[in-house]
Order: C-alpha cells, then structure tokens, then sequence
C-alpha cells in the first residue's frame, strides 16, 4: 500500500473543568468564611443547582467534593444544545470536520496542539466562569465575584482540556454512500443531538453541502454488526480503523481508488507560481498551432539559432529577445554565454574572483565586443577572437516558465475542457524510501491513468517511467483487482530521435499522423507503445505532440 497522507487525524479529548471550577469556588468559600457568620461551604449554591450536578446537599462530605462533581458537571454538558450555540462560531471556523458529542471524538484536520488551541478557545467561549458565579446562592460573594475580572484568563483554561490522537484516517473522510454494496450494510437512526458536523468546512472545501440539522445513521456490517462509520445525509464518515474497500459496489472501486490518491495518498508539491503580463499572453497562444511548431526549433529549450530566426512570426517576437551567443570559451567549454547584441568595442562581461580556486584569480576574464562577428576574449594576459552569433532567446519569465509548466499546463487545460476527473502535479511515496512525483492521474468510467508530461521525450525519460510505472502497477494491484484498467502514459512537446532505441515498437504503430516527419516541424511527433517487461500485457505509452488539437484528439480517445 501506498504511504498514509492524509492531514485529517481521529482525537479523543476530555475536558477537565474543574482547572476553572475550583480556583472559583476557593475564592467564593474564602469570601464567605470570612464576611458571614456561620458559613458553610454546601450554603455556595442552591440544592436545586446541586441536584441539577445529580447529587443531594445532605450526601456532600467536603468542599472538594462540591468542587469536583460541579466540574463533572460542566465537563458532562460543554455540548448542552444552549451553550454549544455559544461557542459555534469557534469550531465552525475550525479544522473540526466531525464531532461526536458523547464519546468526545473528533475528526481534525492538524495536530494535537491545534485541536487543542480550538478546543480550549471553544470552552472560553462557553463563559463557564460567568456562569458558575451566577448559580452561586449567596448574593454578596456573586457580587464580590463578580466585581472583579479575575476568571477570564488564559492561565485559567490552559490546562482545561486534553487530547489523545486515536489515529490517522485510512480512508477518505466522508464519500457518497451509494457507492456501497446495499447487500453488506445495515442501517441504525442516532440520536440527532449526539453529532455535530462542519457544513461550512464541507461545502468550502469538499464542495459538499450538507442540509442544516441532518438526520446521522450508524452504518454496520450486515453480517458482524460490526461499525463501518456513519452516514449523513446521502455521505458516508468512515470510522477510523475500517477496511472499506470490501464493501464497495464493484463498478464504484475506481471511484474510492481516486479518492484516496486525492485525500490519503496524496503529499502535495509546492505550487509554483508562473505568472507575469507577458507568460499570460504566451499561455493565451498555447492552442497556437504555428506557436507549437515554432518552438520546435529551440535550442536547449531556449534560443532558435541564426538560421531559423525568419521563421519567427511577428505575432510571437514579443515572447523572443535578440542577443549574442558565444559558445567554446576555455575553460567554460560546456557553457553558453549570451550577451547583448552591439558592433560597438566596449565590455560584455567581466569576471573577478575574491577566492584562488587555482593558480589563477582576481581578474579571470575579461569580454568585449570587438564587432558584428566577434568578441575578444581575454583570460589573463592573453587574448583570442571568438566568434558570436546572433540568435533569439525566449525572455527569461517565458523560458522558465517553457521548461517549468508550460506542456503540463497545455495538458492540464485540455483535461479541464473535457471535464476529466483528475489530479496534478503530487507525490506518492511506495515506502519510506521510494518517493514518486505524478504529474496527472485521472479517472474515467473504465480506467485509471497514470501521466507523466515532459518538455521533450527522450530514451532517458522513457526508460525512467517503465521503472516507475512497474513499481506503482505492482503496488495498485495489490489491494484492486484486474476489474479496473490501469494504464500508463508519457508524453512530451517534443522529442529527441527515440528510433534507434525503439524502432521495433516505432514500427509497429500503424497511424500516418506519428513516427513520420511532419511539415514545420522540427522534431518528430511520437506515438508507439514500450511493453513493462515485468507485467505481462501491460505497456508504456510514448507520444510526443506539440500540437494543442492534436493532442486534444489523443487525450480524449485515451480517456473515452
């Protein structure tokens, strides 16, 4: 199985009341033992009030007694319906997803110091110290007590609730019931007061709303009786432990497996954000067939060279700048410098170095423009001419924005206008050591879809993903069964020459769109199948189409 990542945890807390009831009721007892005669610690409160605790005046030992069963007392009805309004608004606007009044548990978005931080501001808001001193009996000690702010305080409540975490949840935390085989599960009405469950979390952020006051059912095994969750509404909450998979309509798996790829699988990538003027305008261009062909000719995913820049569209020159490029400088053989474009002598790039990382320092090289053709090279006291060309670069917001996310945002767009169900851009971890990026995963009617985008299609990248596919296949297969296809596919803008690595495959695709030249083109649009040597009937599917309609067509006869 896939490593737990879910962020939503099931609690057990207690609040301990008496932290707030008894510095209280000391104070109270102190002020009638010295302002009225013949004072008497059971005279603090009214019999109706300690009847209401459920004991009696007369069955009282001490004050700590009194003390304690009143703290029983607020700690039994911090959910009472009249004082739980009171404090709403505190777990309404909390990661509280669910809330089991009389077993104290909850399920929790977070860690045990936040639930704690929300619990205890909760019980602040019940205004329990207030509410104690108004059932005090004698007038004068409530008009001391109340005279003075001594009881709304942190320190008083900082200790007055604990929690216990019972676990992570191993399945999405709330899913539509009919997805369940009615033949397993058996239904029980519960008390409408005994769970509360945060409508405003669901609709924000499950997009699920749920109706106000809703009818709860426990649902159970139909055999054992054993507990599966509870039901609200036409949605199931899983209890925590429970293997829900077994009790999944056959045609509906696929709907739980997507699930919990997307709540419990799922350890999310940080978002990158790629936005500027100018990568908005060149995201508005991305259906732009002659803009996909175009870039094609870039070099290094980054500059098309002298002898293509006629091919440059004047509609697209606002995404290129012209500069000059000056490769095979010694000893930065393995680099490309690019300068600005001048026939003027002057300065191009100097280098200085504070640190002697070998026989050579301070001044390392100097560069300048020499004329249309050449710049002058001078490491130390020599000097040589080397010859620059001039191409055109995508502007540096474009460039990393091409390689960052521009074909998984093509892709992403595609999905989103055919309303696919999908997930981008997380990870996956098979063990503790074995962690998986998936750039899109999607859902269809008959199948599951693994996709992985790339800027360019090369050997490497292929060979890559059948590792990759392999390992994800054998773990999947382990806890779905051979109802549910599992497929598998790469697919990049461009693409290296892939046929001396894969020609038997390459030829064994019959379609005159791939693995032909295309006109304005620069590479070779892709589409051929790798088997996964280690499943037998299962292979890896290679495109490269840079294309938006094109691959619009692809994505769509996949996914039917």
């Amino acid at each position: 199985m896939f490593l737990n990542h879910s962020e939503i945890f099931s609690f057990s807390f207690k609040s301990k009341l008496q932290q707030v009831v008894k510095p209280i009721c000391s104070i109270a007892n102190d002020i009638g033992q010295q302002t009225i005669p013949e004072f008497n610690y059971s005279d603090l409160f009214s019999e109706a009030f300690i009847a209401k605790c459920g004991y009696r005046k007369s069955s009282l030992e001490n004050e700590k007694e009194l003390f304690s069963i009143i703290g029983e007392f607020y700690n039994d009805n911090i959910f009472d319906f009249d004082i739980f309004t009171a404090g709403l608004e505190i777990i309404e606007s909390s990661n509280i997803l669910f809330l089991d009044k009389l077993e104290k548990n909850v399920f929790f978005k977070g860690d045990a110091k936040s639930l704690n931080s929300t619990l205890i501001s909760y019980i602040k808001k019940l205004d329990i110290d207030n509410d104690l001193i108004d059932n005090i009996d004698i007038d004068l000690i409530k008009k001391c007590l109340s005279s003075v702010s001594l009881f709304d305080n942190t320190i008083l409540y900082n200790k007055s609730v604990s929690t216990a975490k019972n676990g992570q949840q191993k399945t999405p935390f709330i899913f539509p019931i009919t997805i369940l085989a009615d033949d397993k599960i058996k239904s029980e009405q519960i008390d409408e007061n005994r769970f509360w469950i945060n409508r405003s979390y669901l609709s924000h952020n499950y997009g699920i709303d749920i109706k106000e006051n809703p009818i709860f059912y426990s649902i159970n095994d139909s055999t054992t009786g054993s507990l599966l969750g509870y039901s609200v509404d036409d949605y199931l909450i899983p209890a925590k432990s429970i293997q829900i998979e077994k009790y999944i309509k056959q045609e509906n798996l696929s709907e739980l497996i997507f699930s919990l790829f997307l709540n419990v699988f799922n350890k999310k990538n940080a978002v990158i954000a790629s936005t500027s003027p100018l990568i908005e305008e060149f995201k508005k261009q991305n259906k732009n067939s002659e803009l996909n062909k175009l870039l094609s000719y870039l070099v290094y995913n980054l500059y098309i060279s002298d002898d293509n820049l006629a091919l440059i569209h004047p509609d697209f020159e606002v995404f290129f700048e012209e500069v000059a490029l000056v490769q095979n400088l010694n000893p930065y053989n393995s680099s490309s410098f690019f300068i600005s474009k001048s026939e003027e002598k002057q300065l191009a790039l100097g280098i200085y170095s504070t640190e002697k990382l070998d026989s050579n320092y301070n001044l390392l090289h100097w560069i300048e423009q020499d004329n249309e053709n050449y710049i002058q090279h001078k490491p130390h006291l020599a000097s040589t001419q080397q010859k620059k060309a001039v191409v055109k670069t995508l502007r540096p917001d474009v460039a990393f924005y091409f390689i960052r996310k521009y074909y998984e945002d093509i892709i992403e767009d595609i999905l989103h206008s055919n309303q696919f169900d999908f997930i981008s851009n997380f990870k996956i971890d098979i063990s503790t050591e074995q962690e998986y990026e998936v750039d899109f995963f999607i859902k269809t009617e008959k199948k599951l879809i693994f996709m992985e985008a790339k800027t360019k299609l090369t050997q490497l990248y292929i060979e890559q993903y059948l590792v990759k596919s392999t390992n994800i296949y054998k773990v999947l297969r382990k806890f779905i069964n051979e109802s549910i296809d599992i497929e598998f596919i790469i697919v990049g803008s461009y693409s290296e020459n892939l046929e001396k690595h894969y020609k038997h495959f390459i030829d064994l695709e019959v379609d005159d769109e791939y693995n032909t030249k295309r006109e304005g083109l620069n590479t070779l649009p892709y589409k051929f199948a790798v088997p996964l040597q280690e499943i037998k009937g299962l292979s890896l599917l290679c495109i490269a189409e840079p294309e938006y309609d094109k691959l619009d067509k692809l994505i769509k006869e996949k996914c039917q």
